[in-house]
Order: structure tokens, then sequence, then C-alpha cells
């Protein structure tokens, strides 16, 4: 019998702008049970930089779809996802080390481009934001969070993001929560997403327009009415209640049961995989407005340590990482290190502050959260 096959499929073109999307279809002929877990199967190609820095990116599992309709297209494989940030002449390797498989390598060569790279933290001011190649980025924008019950993803994300845009808006909140994004939901198992490959390629359709319209993306992966029953009945839905087959007895356990964070480890390698190429992506956003799950400061805290660590040993483009309040705003979460941006949500009818202009109460909420954590931007909203 043959060795297992592992390549690199050939190219559309050779020649990728520096910042922009190199993609590549991974040809594999292993068999596994489920293509979404990294101990099984777990597809790392590395890409080698003109000045030999080398960067390795995880491929991960692909549905095409088309139409109006949103139908699947063709058979699903293996894709691989990488922005460039060198020009010169690159080579990709893949290799799946735990079966001692390796590709032929690929080169390509990166010309200069105009784009100004990934979003990053000022270096001259940590309150500000900057891009690679110094330019300020100050963000304006608006919670795009799903799409309505009478449109769709595409249609309704074409609707407003094109006026948006030329208006002056250039940021954009977008919610993996169920009824959207989400890779997990009640109509999944944990750990296999196969059921929502079709809202994972629509996720992929925002990102392009965010690229053809300048416009950048905070991506929302956990929402806290997930994890209540007054909002919106979110934990009797929660795949990972054990009520419905899950690990979990209680919504307070998910940021300490070990069977868990396993699940959401596995679930970030996914989406790293898939959206960690993009400059258009400005920041990993933790959770929706946490406060209003139920888990303590320290039992989160320690939560969002390992989870951090985890996703910057994942994401080779290091993008900033956030975490957003509603009503609370001090929170000792916002001195860790793994939190880059400081977020809170205002409302006018906010429990406890009798202040309904939100222009002053935010100015005033800006010099506490400032007095409070380490220099860091502030998003207000």
């Amino acid at each position: 019998m043959p060795a297992p096959r592992l390549a690199i499929g050939p190219l559309e073109s050779d020649v990728v702008e520096r910042y922009h999307l190199l993609e590549l279809d991974i040809q594999m002929e292993v068999a596994v049970d489920n293509t979404y877990n990294p101990e099984e199967i777990d597809i790392r190609v590395e890409f080698t930089s003109p000045s030999g820095h080398v960067l390795e990116v995880g491929a991960f599992w692909y549905q095409d779809f088309e139409g109006a309709m949103v139908i699947p297209k063709g058979d699903p494989g293996w894709k691989v996802r990488f922005t460039p940030t060198e020009t010169g002449a690159w080579t990709a390797l893949a290799r799946i080390p735990a079966r001692g498989l390796e590709s032929a390598p690929t080169a390509f060569q990166v010309l200069p481009s105009d784009s100004p790279g990934f979003v990053r933290i000022h270096s001259e001011n940590p309150r500000y934001l900057a891009f690679d190649n110094g330019d300020s980025f100050f963000p304006i924008g608006v919670n795009m969070a799903w799409w309505t019950g009478t449109g769709n993803a595409l249609t309704d994300y074409g609707k407003w993001m094109g006026p948006f845009a030329s208006n002056g808006g250039n940021t954009i909140r977008v919610w993996m929560a169920d009824w959207s994004f989400a890779l997990e939901g009640i109509d999944t198992r944990l750990g296999n997403y196969d059921a929502r490959q079709k809202r994972a390629w629509l996720l992929d359709q925002i990102f392009a327009m965010a690229d053809d319209l300048d416009v950048y993306v905070m991506l929302v992966l956990l929402n806290c009415a997930d994890y209540n029953n007054w909002q919106t009945h979110g934990w009797d839905l929660n795949p990972y209640n054990s009520a419905r087959g899950g690990p979990l007895g209680a919504p307070q356990e998910f940021v300490s049961d070990p069977t868990a964070r396993a699940f959401v480890q596995r679930k970030l390698n996914y989406i790293v995989n898939r959206w960690g190429y993009s400059p258009r992506l400005l920041a990993w956003e933790w959770w929706n407005e946490v406060n209003l799950a139920p888990f303590s400061d320290e039992s989160f805290s320690l939560w969002l340590q390992e989870m951090t660590a985890y996703l910057r040993a994942h994401d080779v483009n290091r993008h900033l990482t956030t975490n957003s309040y509603a009503i609370r705003d001090l929170s000792p979460i916002w001195e860790l290190p793994e939190l880059d941006i400081i977020q809170k949500h205002e409302y006018s009818d906010q429990t406890g502050s009798a202040v309904r202009d939100l222009a002053e109460r935010a100015a005033s909420d800006f010099q506490r959260l400032a007095a409070s954590a380490p220099p860091k931007p502030i998003l207000l909203g």
C-alpha cells in the first residue's frame, strides 16, 4: 500500500502583494474521523520569509458555497491562509508532524503594496492605535453584530456596510453568537463544526466586504447571553449544558471545567487558522459584556490568561485582544497584559446612573477607566 500523500495544491498565481491574502489548497490522503480535532489531525504549514524567519500556520477544513441561496459548492477540503509581511521570495512547506508527512516546498514572490499592515498599539502612545507602517488608526464604528430575520448575511451586510463606509465609518463589531456566526450552537456537537460551515463561509464574505470597503472588524468570540437564561434563554439551548448532552451542570463551570476549556481551545484553533490571516481583524473580543455572565473576577481572569496564552501561541499575526463590559466598568481584568484594549458599553437607561447624556457619561467613564489600569486604548460604545 502506498504511503499517504501530503501536497500543496497548484497556485493560481505565484505572486502576491505584501499584507494581502495567500490562500493555498492542501491535498491530504489521510482518513480522519473529525477534521476539527487537532489531536487527531493537525496540518501545519511553514512559511519561510526572505530574511529566514519561519512562521507556522495551521490548515483548516473548508466547504465552499455559492449563490444567493448559499448552497454547497464542490467537495470540502483543506486550506491554509497566510498574509506575508515581507517582500521577496518565500517558500511554503506543509507538514503533519505526528504522522511524519511532509510536502514538497512551494515558492512564491511577494511584491510591495500600499497596505498599512496590521493594527497595533501605537508605539509612542499606548492610549492609541496605529498600523505596522506607523500611521495612526482611530476606530469609528457601530455594532453590526448579526443579520436581520427578514434578510440574510449577504444581503444585510451588503446593504449596511457600503453606506457605513462611505460616511466615514471604519470599524464594526461582528458576533460569533449562536444565531449568527458561531461555530457551535443548538444544532451542533461540541468540537465538530460541519453543521456551521455555511456560517463560517458567510463570515468569510463579511471579511471580504471589509477588505473591499476599508473597514475593520472586532470579532466577538463568545456571548454572555449564552451563559444565562434571563436574556435569551441561552443557557437552556447551550450545547455545553449537561441537559443538552454537554459537560456542564451550571454555566459558571464554563471557565473552570477542563473539558469545556479543551473544547474552547479546539474552537480557537479553527478560528485562528481560518480568520487570523486578516489585517482587517482589528481585535479578538473574547466576550460580549462578560460581566453579565455568572463568572467571578478571579475565575474569569484565570480562564482569560490560559486562553490568551493559547491564542497568542497560534496567532502568528498577534492581533490585539479586548473584552467588553456593560453597566459595570471598573474591573481587575483591565490590568491584565492579556487584554490590549479596554471596552465598555454605555446604555441610556444604565442601572445606577442618573446621567442620561451619553457623551457626558462617556467622558467621566473614560477618566475613571484610565485611572484604574495601565495605559491602554479605551473604547466606549
